[in-house]
């Protein structure tokens, strides 16, 4: 017991100290990508640091709820007002992926889970908790993944500037990024709430060996949640003690969870995807250069591709296309869109959905298939 409390303490501790000079240095997803790296090279150098379980459960408990937490009834509406191009970009974003994961499966020596987990178009924490659900090589798909996104984040800004050409206005009101989403008020600390409704549906979504329960389960009763009644939304006519109560829980006074728990389970994550990395493992990346580059390479001509295609359909610009489709990561491509100017709600509505149908959809569909 001692012994596993010390490596738990060596693993946050070694992540903590990563994730705060990746801050500093401002590498890009620095609290993910920072821990990955460091632990990651540590246990590549001969140590042999391991991540106990519940605190994988915990994680995927908190990425579950903060996600959930995205819906509400304005982004709702939001979804609303995208629905044509969305339902184009969930067929699209499942067809790719199962063109991108057989290419790699017959260009690689990887196995059919890995390989169409490398490809999916969601965040690396995300399809990390897919990849050990499946028992997946976690090492290989994060390599995938993480060239994918450092790319994409380096390349954006410079097509932004030297390739779109885009005077207009803001289409919409300007929208928080979204790591500011859990910051709470000082006067309530009722968020607690939400990790109870999340740790029920993990918990029953883990019991119905649901695909990534521990996640998916934590995020859709914290969804539901989410949109459930407030009491003042009840009629009158409705005087039902239960179901006030429950309603009252639900009431918009309900604070959100503070960001750092947030941070936390990114710092916690990244350490635990580092843990998954040895020598044996580091040496069969070598391998992969080529499918990563070529992926990698797939992934943003057919997002430029695309994007071109809906501006020409939806009469958008091309910049707001772009940054709506591209795989780079939620709060990244809402920061850039709202920098240069392009449509936010678009970008945000259409990058929650792409993220969305990486962790629900296609694996659902995928598991059938595979």
């Amino acid at each position: 017991m001692l012994s596993e409390l010390v490596n738990l303490a060596i693993l946050l501790g070694v992540g903590y100290l990563a994730a705060f000079v990746s801050a500093r240095i401002k590498i890009p997803a620095g609290r993910l990508i920072g821990p990955i790296l460091v632990v990651a090279a540590l246990n590549i150098i001969g140590f042999n640091i391991k991540a106990p379980t519940y605190l994988l459960i915990t994680c995927s408990i908190i990425f579950g709820v903060f996600i959930g937490l995205k819906f509400n009834w304005k982004t709702l509406e939001q979804l609303r007002s995208v629905i044509i191009p969305g339902t184009i970009l969930v067929a699209w974003y499942i067809g790719i992926t199962f063109v991108y994961g057989w290419v790699l499966l017959n260009t690689s020596i990887l196995d059919k889970y890995t390989a169409f987990l490398s490809v999916l178009p969601g965040g690396i924490a995300e399809v990390s908790v897919l990849a050990l659900s499946y028992n997946a090589d976690i090492s290989q798909i994060v390599s995938f993944q993480l060239t994918r996104l450092l790319t994409i984040i380096m390349i954006v800004p410079v097509l932004v500037k030297s390739v779109f050409v885009y005077n207009g206005e803001h289409h919409c009101e300007q929208v928080e990024a979204q790591e500011k989403l859990g910051e709470s008020s000082p006067i309530k600390n009722d968020w607690w709430i939400f990790f109870v409704i999340g740790t029920i549906g993990s918990i029953l979504f883990t019991l119905i060996h649901f695909p990534a329960g521990r996640l998916i389960g934590a995020l859709i009763f914290t969804a539901a949640y989410n949109f459930s009644p407030s009491i003042g939304d009840i009629p009158a006519i409705i005087n039902i003690p239960i179901l006030k109560q429950v309603c009252r829980l639900s009431s918009d006074k309900v604070t959100i969870p503070p960001v750092k728990y947030y941070n936390f389970a990114q710092i916690a994550m990244g350490s635990i995807i580092g843990t998954s990395f040895s020598r044996e493992s580091f040496l069969n990346i070598s391998d992969l250069f080529f499918p990563i580059v070529l992926i990698t390479f797939l992934v943003i001509f057919n997002s430029l591709v695309l994007s071109w295609i809906f501006s020409k359909i939806f009469k958008w610009d091309l910049l707001t296309g772009f940054l709506s489709i591209i795989p780079g990561g939620l709060a990244p491509m809402v920061l850039i869109a709202d920098q240069v100017k392009a449509d936010v709600v678009v970008v945000s509505s259409l990058q929650l959905l792409r993220l969305l149908t990486a962790i629900l959809v296609i694996p659902i569909i995928y598991s059938f298939l595979l």
